[in-house]
């Protein structure tokens, strides 16, 4: 992830494609559906993954 100001960030290219998005208590937590325009269903490498970024 890059982080570029408080208020800005992106994911970088190959990251989990985030869904089902929420920011609590200083935690960005989302997770991969497995449902990427153009790409078979789950076939990312990380389908069906939920994880948190910690924002200092």
């Amino acid at each position: 992830m890059l982080v570029t100001s408080p208020a800005v960030w992106a994911l970088l290219p190959g990251s989990s494609d985030p869904h089902g998005l929420a920011i609590h208590k200083g935690k960005f937590i989302a997770c991969d559906a497995g449902i990427h325009p153009g790409w078979p269903n789950n076939d990312s490498p990380t389908a069906g993954w939920i994880f948190q970024i910690d924002f200092v």
